[in-house]
């Protein structure tokens, strides 16, 4: 009986966690935080340095980078 409480347990628990990707805190998290900084000041600067539509539309990537980025991680 107490082997069955314990896999009910076990899958109630829901899936296991596993370490992937790149660690986002302390030292990692800080120099993030500055290239996501310098991402948005680099897209301030050329938007409202250029006149042209051509290099604003193509500022969208990294913007949506970057803030789809921080959502994430605020998120969690």
């Amino acid at each position: 009986m107490a082997k069955n409480n314990k896999k009910q347990a076990v899958k109630s628990a829901g899936p296991t966690t596993t370490k992937t990707g790149m660690p986002v805190h302390g030292l990692w998290g800080v120099l993030l935080l500055i290239v996501c900084a310098s991402i948005v000041y680099a897209n301030y600067r050329v938007f409202f340095g250029v006149e042209e539509l051509i290099p604003r539309l193509m500022l969208a990537p990294s913007s949506i980078a970057v803030v789809a980025f921080l959502v994430y991680k605020s998120t969690k």
